[in-house]
């Protein structure tokens, strides 16, 4: 091979490496030149973290998806009239965009943005997520959150910026308000539950109780002549009905003032009774759309709780507390934290909440046996 052959073929070698590095940027998937590795993404965020007092997710044609509001220390979902937010959600992704780190440098072309899923949300077509995070102070900061790189990692830009980069984090954002509220209703124990009356807007009535805390099955009053339960502790779903009680959706309750609406009448009111005094109402309304709506109350009924004082504890007992829990204090805040909300629950759960005698009972014997 002569020195012109080498030069040659030098020379080739150089083409292809250029073309390889220009082919690279151009499809946007390869690294650009930066040093940045290693760094925060977001700059600054973690310092004004205990500051950020709204967050706005804003998805494709620039359509705000959700707005989060923090008034007294307490998160808010404003598409979802102003209810409570899980607050375990919200810190997540305040932490993940604070903490998160620069892997590696990607395109700065807005023409290749799309293909990482961080181009401008003004788009009708965009792929990603602007978060907006403002502090009480002002400062705001925008990102735009694209693909999931793996499943740990994510594309991401800031929203001032051309460079895109990848980022050690996959924050998880929800495009449904419903998604951000916190879960749960309630959780009242079935262990405390002392007695059900479940009244519908018919006349009829159905009583499930204990007389003692110990009792392994709730009895049924007024079971009617010649017929019997399905199975001993049929009536225990519903005693056990507010223990784990979730929500599919949330609304702020219709104003008493407001026009009489049909839908907004009681079908079936059902009272729960605990041992220690906590008495806990839902009234159900009649189906709006297919889907009933449920309103919640709470009390503390000082005669229940002493009525049953002379009962053991059991698993309510906290061997390192004199005392028992506050059930008046728990009924307060239970209270406040459920007035003026109605709540869609699961279909099952709200099946349980307002029975009747017949879901108990069994099939009746044919006639002649």
């Amino acid at each position: 091979m002569n020195a012109r052959t080498l030069g040659i073929l030098a020379l080739a070698a150089c083409v292809f490496a250029v073309l390889a590095i220009v082919g690279q940027s151009r499809n946007g998937a390869g690294s650009i030149a930066g040093d940045s590795a290693g760094t925060l993404f977001v700059p600054g965020l973690a310092s004004d973290l205990d500051d950020v007092g709204r967050i706005v997710v804003t998805g494709a044609g620039r359509e705000t998806l959700v707005t989060l509001e923090r008034a007294g220390g307490e998160w808010s979902v404003t598409e979802q009239d102003g209810y409570a937010a899980a607050a375990s959600e919200v810190n997540a992704l305040l932490i993940a965009l604070a903490e998160a780190r620069i892997v590696e440098e990607k395109t700065a072309d807005p023409a290749f943005h799309s293909r990482l899923g961080v181009e401008a949300v003004d788009a009708a077509d965009a792929g990603g997520l602007e978060v907006a995070l403002v502090t009480d102070g002002g400062a705001r900061y925008e990102v735009i959150l694209g693909d999931a790189y793996g499943g740990d990692e994510r594309y991401a830009r800031l929203a001032d910026e051309a460079r895109s980069v990848q980022i050690d984090r996959n924050p998880d954002v929800a495009r449904d308000p419903a998604d951000w509220v916190r879960p749960g209703i309630m959780a009242i124990a079935g262990s405390r539950v002392q007695r059900v009356e479940i009244a519908h807007a018919d006349g009829e009535r159905l009583v499930i109780l204990k007389e003692t805390r110990d009792a392994a099955n709730f009895s049924v009053e007024d079971i009617p002549e010649g017929r019997e339960l399905e199975f001993a502790g049929v009536a225990n779903v519903t005693g056990n009905a507010l223990q784990n009680l979730g929500l599919d959706a949330v609304r702020r309750a219709p104003d008493e003032s407001a026009e009489p609406d049909e839908s907004a009448e009681p079908v079936a009111v059902t009272e729960f009774r605990t041992f220690d005094g906590l008495v806990v109402t839902a009234t159900a309304t009649a189906a709006d759309e297919g889907e009933p709506w449920l309103g919640f109350s709470a009390r503390y009924d000082p005669g229940q709780a002493a009525a049953f004082a002379t009962e053991p504890a059991g698993d309510l007992a906290d061997p390192d507390e004199d005392a028992g829990p506050d059930v008046a204090a728990e009924a307060e805040a239970l209270a406040l934290r459920l007035a003026g909300w109605q709540y869609r629950i699961p279909s099952y759960q709200h099946d349980q909440i307002t029975r009747r005698m017949e879901d108990l009972l069994a099939e009746p014997p044919a006639a002649g046996e």
